[in-house]
């Protein structure tokens, strides 16, 4: 059998994301307020949050300088699959893209996919491990629902591996 290639969503499930927002609070009183009023339909955009909360856009991405304290330090249970493994997330691109650099986490993976409008079922990937069914429920491979309270990485890895020969048949 081949080895699989797993696409891992980033934020929750690689990313301690609420935890960095909550960071993002207490630098920025309004943060959480107006987090939602810098969506539109590509996702977030922070040139446009920094505009609201009135900061240039180069304050809010000098806060990922700290994301490696927000990467979850089980990540390197990954290590154990003998399959590839890429990041697959949705974000506003140059933000997510520093991110993702900053946090650690691309040691783990062999590349990684910033998506806006489209499904997260990319570059022939078999399996798709995301925090919620909506992702999950838009792609045509195999996905496993990961939430954080209840299970870690060891736990996924033990799943993957139990169950890769499924996931690569569905695949085929």
């Amino acid at each position: 059998m081949k080895p699989l290639r797993i696409g891992v969503d980033f934020d929750r499930v690689l990313f301690d994301t609420d935890a960095f927002k909550e960071e993002l609070e207490s630098r920025f009183s309004r943060f959480s307020e107006t987090y939602s009023k810098a969506r539109n339909h590509e996702g977030y955009d922070f040139r446009e949050h920094a505009d609201i909360l009135g900061v240039k856009p180069e304050t809010l991405l000098s806060e990922l300088e700290n994301a490696d304290n927000f990467l979850f330090s089980d990540v390197k249970q990954l290590d154990k699959l003998d399959h590839e493994k890429v990041i697959v997330t949705r974000g506003d691109p140059k933000f997510q893209r520093k991110k993702l650099e900053n946090s650690g986490a691309l040691k783990y993976f062999s590349d990684f996919f910033i998506v806006q409008d489209r499904s997260k079922e990319i570059h022939d990937i078999d399996v798709l491990v995301d925090d919620t069914q909506e992702e999950l429920d838009r792609v045509d491979v195999s996905g496993i629902l990961f939430k954080r309270s209840e299970m870690g990485m060891k736990d996924l890895v033990d799943k993957i591996e139990k169950n890769k020969e499924t996931y690569a048949k569905k695949h085929l």
